[in-house]
């Protein structure tokens, strides 16, 4: 016959190994929802209103990033620093790197090469900061703190700058 101790102490054991397996459970799920949250934040100023859910919701590692015409890009991981399109079609000549070899939450930003050899560059904000053909043409996007365009620069040094003045754009080339 067991004393209550040993069987007390025998189901204190069960609930503690519970209770620390629960514990790890709960760790890995806020490990989870923290980088997401961190991800996310990142992206703050590639969101558009526009844009479908889906493309805010895809989570940890999949990255987003809109092309020049507006159009969202999915991209999915498939080593470290690379990401491949989610398109099965566009995985044949595109692919995503980090600038640094890093992984999603990277503020180095992120270099989309394309067909025919054409690289984008995009900030570790998500938003696009370079393009350069194959033959090493390039044109620079500076942008502002807040993630709008200041200055778009060409091949030949020259500069478009972009002001607003209420509702009146004014370009100017120097």
């Amino acid at each position: 016959m067991r004393s209550l101790y040993a069987e007390g102490r025998e189901i204190y054991e069960q609930i503690q190994a519970e209770v620390e397996e629960t514990r790890e459970v709960y760790d890995a799920a806020l490990a989870l929802y923290e980088r997401g949250v961190l991800l996310h934040s990142l992206n703050a100023q590639a969101l558009m209103n526009a844009a479908s859910a889906e493309y805010e919701a895809v989570g940890n590692e999949y990255l987003v990033l809109l092309d020049e015409n507006g159009t969202p890009l999915v991209f999915e991981p498939a080593e470290t620093g690379v990401w491949l399109p989610t398109d099965a079609e566009k995985r044949l000549y595109t692919r995503l790197v980090s600038a640094d070899g890093g992984a999603a939450d990277s503020l180095a930003g992120f270099i989309l090469h394309t067909r025919g050899g054409v690289k984008r560059h995009y900030n570790g904000s998500g938003l696009l900061v370079k393009v350069e053909e194959r033959d090493g043409r390039a044109v620079s996007i500076i942008r502002k703190s807040d993630g709008s365009i200041d200055t778009i620069r060409n091949a030949d040094t020259k500069r478009l700058r972009q002001r607003m003045e209420g509702t009146l754009q004014r370009r100017s080339y120097q």
